[in-house]
């Protein structure tokens, strides 16, 4: 069968360079219906895993305009829970700690400048940058979703990291989900650092390759998230990623998002080229609650053995 879209050959490491493979496995997309098959590489230097033939840069962008799913989708029953407790700030910040939800601005300090990217929008968004006082700037590929966050009151420029031009020099640089999406990961660093002032954070949420799931079964770990993923980490790529790029490692984490967790119960592989319908996975509030008390024990247990790392570098 024929690519639907063009590939691109990677012949070396994105993060560390090496062409030396501990191993390989074929993936497809288990999510949105894309039926091309890809394979996935770990390397034997620095650990990180990445596509061996990611869709190209050419074509990556017809990619997420088919098959990515529309950034305005109905909010989930967690997202809901958070929605009625919005009125009390201390309340919904607790229940953001129990359920491992907190976002990358809660992790800014007051009165800073911060591009955000891939930003993303969410209806409490600009209340967190307000409560903050932040000289925020998003970053967005979507048109359509740029418009939405611009008609909420915030400066949102269209376009990549790899397009984003600015003299500006940031305290922050968010990129929450988003690294493992960069098909020039050693570019996209180089511009981070460009961008950041001297002594100047990146903070980083991403999947974890180093977690229970692969250890148990690498196949079956639903964020491999192929073909939009290009390459994953865990502590030792990204320790690897930190040095060449001269950030050191502040603080690096893992731990268990309870959505996560819930999607992670109910997934179901579906045939290759199918839409999976497993995501709809329905909750009680209590089941939410217990779920995530018992996910905050795990990850105190198992501090690096979770499928999402929250890590902060910063710049030399």
């Amino acid at each position: 069968m024929k690519n639907e879209f063009k590939r691109s050959k990677i012949q070396f490491c994105p993060v560390c360079s090496s062409k030396k493979i501990e191993n390989s496995f074929i993936n497809f997309d288990d999510r949105y219906g894309q039926p091309d098959l890809f394979t996935l590489a770990k390397c034997k230097k620095c650990s990180a895993y990445y596509l061996l033939d990611p869709v190209s840069s050419t074509d990556i962008g017809k990619l997420y305009k088919k098959y990515y799913p529309s950034l305005n989708i109905p909010p989930g029953q967690g997202s809901k829970i958070q929605k009625i407790l919005s009125v009390a700030k201390p309340l919904l910040h607790l229940v953001k700690k129990i359920d491992a939800t907190e976002t990358l601005i809660s992790r800014v300090k007051n009165d800073s400048s911060v591009l955000d990217v891939g930003c993303g929008y969410y209806p409490r968004l600009k209340n967190e940058i307000d409560d903050k006082n932040l000289d925020w700037e998003g970053l967005e590929i979507d048109e359509k979703l740029v418009k939405t966050i611009n008609s909420a009151g915030l400066v949102c420029h269209q376009g990549s990291l790899a397009s984003f031009r600015s003299s500006k020099k940031y305290d922050y640089i968010l990129m929450s989900q988003v690294i493992e999406h960069q098909l020039q990961l050693k570019e996209a660093m180089e511009k981070v650092a460009k961008l950041l002032k001297k002594g100047g954070k990146c903070l980083i949420l991403t999947p974890n390759t180093d977690n229970l799931s692969i250890i148990n079964d690498v196949k079956s770990w639903i964020h491999w998230h192929t073909p939009y993923h290009t390459v994953l980490f865990n502590l030792k790529s990204m320790s690897v990623l930190a040095g060449i790029n001269k950030f050191k490692i502040n603080t690096y984490k893992t731990y268990t998002p309870t959505n996560w967790e819930l999607l992670t119960r109910n997934f179901r592989s579906p045939i290759r080229g199918q839409k999976n319908k497993s995501f709809h996975y329905k909750f009680s509030p209590l089941e939410y609650f217990l779920v995530s008390l018992s996910l905050r024990i795990r990850d105190l247990q198992k501090p690096s053995c979770n499928p999402c790392m929250f890590c902060e570098l910063e710049k030399r």
